[in-house]
Parts: C-alpha cells; structure tokens; sequence
C-alpha cells in the first residue's frame, strides 16, 4: 500500500495549517514516497522532517541521539464497506462468504501489515479479489462505491464512517493500529522547531 500517500491526505491538511502559524511561516515541498524511499532522502538530509506510519507493534527506527521522533497521531487500517455492501453486513459487522476484496499487493506496506493481521485474527476475509491497487486513496473510493471490502487508515475515511456511508467490520477481522510519526534530525534546528510547534 501507500501509506505516504495516506498520510498526504489525511494528515498533511492539518499539518500544513500548523505549521502556518509559525512566525515565520516556513515554505513546504510534499514528497510521497514509499516508506525506503522516504528512510532513504531522510538519511541523506534531503528532506527536512519525516512523517510515516509505523506498526504500534513494531520497534521504532533505530535512528540513535541524531533524530527526534514524536507521534503525531494514532490511527489504524480497519476493514471497511461502503454503497450497496453496507446492506449486505450480517449481524455484528460480519460480511457472508465471498464477499468480493479490494487488496494491496502482497509485497506492499500496507499488503504485508494486512496478511499479518488476518492470521492473528479471529476471522479472516477470503473472498474474490475483484481489484488489487497499491493506493489506499484508491482503496477508499472504491470501498466507497461498493466494490468490496477494503482496509484502509481510519484517519482517511473518518468522514464517511461518522456519515454512514462507509461502516467499519466486525472488531474480529482485526485492525492494524499504526502511529503517524514525525522524525527530524537534532541537527536541524528549523526542522526540530516545527516539530516542537507540531506537537508541542
């Protein structure tokens, strides 16, 4: 999947319109990257801060005393439904066998956090894949519209859950918690300023 992507959307907005309230306010140029791309621009210092998701589970980054690293943001990728699938849902939030899925490519981000999950779970999703797509923008609209069942940052489509429009399944397919994480090196006092100012 694309969880810089994700980030672009549904954190980036509220980000931005902080760092605006900096004086000054400083310039900003979007990367999305796939997360060993983002590590590796990072490294190099050619980008100033980091955001990207990271497994709550999972150990942080090993950046040592060089790097700050705050969360911004919890979230989670949740399997949803949205459009005509919504009446489909059995008691519960449980979905009847082969109900069609929207999938992440298996050697994705997203893909592998996905598969982790459903075998730790007490139910898993196994119907047909009717559409594989490495963006969870995608993912979303899609789920939207009634293609099938897909997972996606809850952050990205809180929106349309508060509305009805999409409706989270059953807790007993699981969920991947994530924390959206922001990362400066200590040696960039700009950098650690505005991560001061964004989470300060």
């Amino acid at each position: 999947g694309s969880p810089s992507q994700s980030l672009a959307a549904s954190a980036f907005p509220a980000l931005f319109a902080r760092l605006q309230q900096m004086t000054p306010a400083p310039s900003v140029r979007l990367r999305t990257r796939n997360q060993d791309q983002n590590l590796a621009a990072f490294m190099k210092q050619e980008a100033d801060i980091m955001l990207g998701y990271l497994p709550r589970t999972s150990p942080r980054i090993p950046f040592g005393e060089t790097v700050v690293s705050r969360t911004w943001r919890r979230d989670a990728l949740v399997p949803v439904v949205g459009g005509a699938m919504r009446d489909r849902l059995r008691d519960g939030g449980r979905v009847p066998p082969g109900t069609p899925l929207i999938e992440y490519p298996q050697d994705s981000e997203f893909g592998r956090l996905i598969a982790r999950n459903s075998a730790e779970s007490v139910l898993r999703l196994d119907g047909p894949i009717r559409v594989e797509s490495a963006f969870s923008i995608g993912v979303a609209s899609m789920v939207l519209t009634g293609v099938g069942v897909g997972w996606v940052p809850q952050s990205l489509v809180e929106e349309h859950l508060r509305s009805g429009e999409m409706v989270a399944l059953s807790s007993d397919y699981g969920r991947v918690p994530l924390d959206a994480v922001l990362n400066a090196h200590v040696s960039n006092q700009h950098a650690t300023q505005a991560l001061d100012h964004l989470v300060g």
